[in-house]
């Protein structure tokens, strides 16, 4: 198992301090779990608290020798109640905490109280957004852990094509890529940073019309999934021969995942299909041009909006109808939608550093779906991709 190192933890935590005076914060607690992850090197359950100034204290609760075992934090303390955090934290010299951040973007409403409650004196402000902006730019060590997550992705994409047959289930694809994705050193399931979204640990497999089924999650593609309470991604629909087959999959190395997209096809699909999708690479084509550091990410979703409608497809870009999602791309690391978002009204100029997916696709009632996704680290003159498995319409 690897872990994080302690240089790069501290880097972090010098970053967070430095946004932390200047907000006029004295203390921060973190508890989200990617952002415990990367300030602490751990998930397990904890509170992180960064003072302003001086070393931060990992106050764990279980598992204490597992969070003393995987963090580089040097002061790391056995938290029984979160009502023992006023008098560990005075034994660590912490006690000026009148003005203290939290995630308020995700963690409930009853923690809020409950430390609202054990520090009466305390004024709560969210720091969610300065912790996420913080983690847009990758640092070299967090840059390698991507590069092995696409390397990864590649080859799982390579290896699934073989699993894809007639007369198979959308279902039973998927769990051979899972498989796939397990034996190459995938992690596992991919963090999500949304209230209410759930977790599911398939790969998104959608064949024909089940391409072109809307669900609940932002996103450009769904499928019906398995039942009403896990309305997303594969089902037991079978796969037929000439119908658009496209594969959405995120694969992570230690944390850092990348997301990556492939249409397939049993036989030649419709022309329609076949042309939908070459639009579908010429919209990327045009977007990898404009990323680069100093554009506004809204230009390159205006840029990929219009290129859709000269192309005929305006109808169908990102979704269909009222289901459309407004956004070209999106950041991705720890968490499969990080910051920064391509999408109207989002100003953020690119920075060198950044790693995000673009992901132009189609959608048609009836038909499926079509696109491409891949993930890419933005230089300084041009972006590089992460994920380069073969991106042609795989005909098998």
């Amino acid at each position: 198992m690897e872990y994080t190192p302690k240089e790069e933890l501290d880097g972090r935590v010098v970053r967070i301090q430095a946004v932390m005076l200047e907000k006029g914060l004295d203390a921060s607690f973190i508890i989200q779990k990617a952002d415990l992850f990367y300030f602490s090197g751990t998930i397990q359950s904890s509170v992180l608290c960064i003072p302003a100034e001086g070393s931060p204290v990992l106050l764990a609760r279980k598992s204490y020798e597992r969070a003393c075992k995987e963090s580089g934090i040097v002061n790391i303390v056995s938290l029984n109640s979160y009502k023992d955090l006023p008098n560990l934290l005075k034994d660590h010299k912490i006690t000026n905490l009148d003005n203290v951040g939290m995630e308020f973007d995700i963690i409930p409403s009853s923690l809020l109280i409950s430390f609202q409650n054990i520090f009466p004196k305390t004024s709560f402000i969210d720091i969610s957004k300065a912790i996420r902006n913080l983690r847009m730019i990758k640092s070299a060590y967090e840059i390698d852990l991507m590069r092995k997550s696409g390397k990864i992705c590649d080859e799982i994409l390579e290896e699934a094509k073989n699993e894809l047959r007639a007369g198979r289930t959308e279902v039973e694809i998927a769990s051979h890529i899972l498989n796939i994705a397990y034996r190459k050193g995938s992690h596992g399931p991919c963090a999500i940073r949304d209230w209410n979204q759930g977790a599911f640990n398939l790969p998104i497999v959608l064949s024909g019309e089940n391409g072109a089924v809307a669900t609940y999650t932002d996103g450009p593609i769904g499928g019906k999934g398995v039942s009403c309470f896990v309305p997303i991604g594969p089902s037991n629909k079978t796969i037929e021969a000439h119908e658009p087959i496209i594969i959405d999959i995120g694969a992570g190395y230690n944390g850092y995942s990348v997301d990556v997209t492939r249409t397939f096809s049993l036989g030649k699909p419709a022309l329609s299909m076949s042309d939908a999708y070459e639009a579908t690479l010429k919209i990327q084509e045009q977007i990898i041009r404009e990323l680069v550091p100093g554009k506004k990410c809204s230009d390159l979703y205006r840029i990929a909006e219009e290129m859709a409608g000269s192309l005929g497809y305006l109808d169908n870009f990102m979704g269909y109808g009222k289901d459309r999602v407004r956004f070209i791309g999106h950041g991705v690391g720890m968490e499969m939608n990080e910051l920064p978002v391509f999408a109207m009204g989002f100003d953020t100029p690119i920075e060198q550093g950044m790693t995000v997916a673009i992901e132009p696709k189609l959608v048609f009632p009836g038909l499926g779906a079509v696109g491409i996704e891949n993930t890419w680290l933005v230089g300084k003159s041009r972006a590089e991709p992460l994920t380069v498995v073969d991106e042609a319409l795989c005909i098998i």
